[in-house]
């Protein structure tokens, strides 16, 4: 029987290498996503949603414990560009295509509770 205790070690020894190896490669993904993630500024799309009234379009955005001193809104023609932090240091990004008939430089900025409120008038 020493030769199958032999090869049971073996076997053992080979499966404990390739499951080291395995967590070394993961360790070395983790890491080089990570690295990724951070060069290009990974973040999140925050939810959100539009309303049409009678002269004016309403964008209502969801950014939970949005940081308000980080808040930048650019509208540009017809696409409005909203980057905010988190108090916890996540990123948040979003772009949207405006309807043409929206005057840019009406944007107005509220806050309600966790929302973040944008009008935009319309062109008269």
């Amino acid at each position: 029987m020493p030769v199958f205790k032999d090869l049971e070690d073996l076997i053992n020894n080979l499966i404990k290498k390739e499951e080291e190896r395995l967590k070394k490669i993961r360790k070395e993904i983790e890491k080089e996503i990570k690295e990724v993630e951070e060069s290009i500024g990974f973040s999140r799309e925050p939810l959100y949603t539009m309303r049409e009234l009678m002269d004016e379009y309403e964008y209502i955005i969801d950014i939970p414990k949005a940081d308000l001193q980080s808040l930048k809104v650019d509208v540009v023609k017809d696409i409005m560009r909203v980057e905010c932090m988190t108090k916890s240091g996540g990123r948040y990004f979003l772009r949207i295509r405006l309807p043409p008939d929206i005057d840019p430089g009406t944007a107005n900025i509220r806050r309600e509770k966790w929302l973040i409120i944008v009008t935009l008038k319309k062109h008269r």
